[in-house]
């Protein structure tokens, strides 16, 4: 089974889905829709899919997720009813959100003409980066890979990540404090903010971390694992829900812009 959305943190889902909710029904009949959605997410399970050390298996019960303090119109980094706390990396198949360290890209210049045989080939470090690919897809390639059927229609032959900054490398962009702030504040559509914060289940902290989406590139997946197997990549860490599903609501939003003419 792939890791959809819905099966990785019902917990989360639990407290986001009220919260777009009441911005989305802000109508004569508000009220009915959110009882109505309220009732259904009474059913969702507080364990299961989601990982043992995720913060929501302390609740008693679903109502303690959907108190009306916690149904905020607008989503805060790192706000109280959702902590931030990166999750321990996956010993499997590469997760979407998934932060990687170490990757070493070879990008090959093409030749002057088609005769000559003359190929440049530059190295380009990635010091962090995130895997923004669908869960689902990354599971299932990882089935067929483990599985060795490397022909079948479900192996991806790339996989999307995104280069993370830190706040050196990026804040020299924004010329002014307000503009800063935009950034710092996800106000900025080009760049997502992810906070400082530890990894779940050991010591290390990560810095603030900026993914700029006009960055994103492909890697080959199996040169991925290759390299991970061989311990020159490192998996370290995992953006838990729902703060992934903000990063790639945001990222696929940037990229589905439209030009138009002036």
């Amino acid at each position: 089974m792939g890791y959809c959305p819905g099966h990785i943190c019902p917990q989360a889902h639990a407290w986001l889905i009220p919260s777009l909710l009441n911005a989305r029904f802000r109508g004569r009949r508000s009220g009915h829709h959110f009882k109505r959605y309220r009732r259904l997410l009474l059913l969702l399970p507080l364990s299961g899919n989601s990982p043992s050390n995720h913060p929501y298996d302390t609740l008693s019960s679903p109502c303690e997720v959907l108190k009306p303090e916690t149904t905020d119109r607008h989503f805060r980094v790192g706000s109280p009813q959702v902590p931030f706390i990166y999750d321990d990396p996956s010993s499997q198949s590469l997760r979407q959100g998934e932060i990687l360290a170490g990757i070493l890209e070879q990008r090959q210049a093409s030749p002057e003409t088609i005769a000559d045989d003359d190929y440049s080939v530059s190295l380009i470090e990635h010091p962090w980066v995130i895997a923004l690919s669908p869960d689902c897809d990354l599971a299932q390639d990882h089935r067929f890979r483990t599985e060795n059927n490397l022909t079948h229609p479900s192996i991806l032959p790339h996989i999307i990540l995104c280069d993370l900054n830190e706040e050196s490398e990026i804040r020299g962009r924004a010329p002014g404090t307000e503009i800063w702030r935009r950034f710092v504040q996800n106000q900025d559509e080009r760049y997502h903010h992810l906070p400082s914060a530890q990894v779940a289940a050991s010591s290390r902290t990560l810095p603030d971390l900026y993914l700029d989406f006009k960055k994103p590139f492909t890697f080959p997946l199996d040169i991925l694992y290759d390299a991970i197997g061989r311990g020159s990549v490192q998996r370290v860490a995992l953006v838990p829900a729902p703060y992934i599903h903000d990063v790639v609501h945001r990222f696929y939003t940037f990229l589905s812009r439209v030009a138009l003419p002036d």
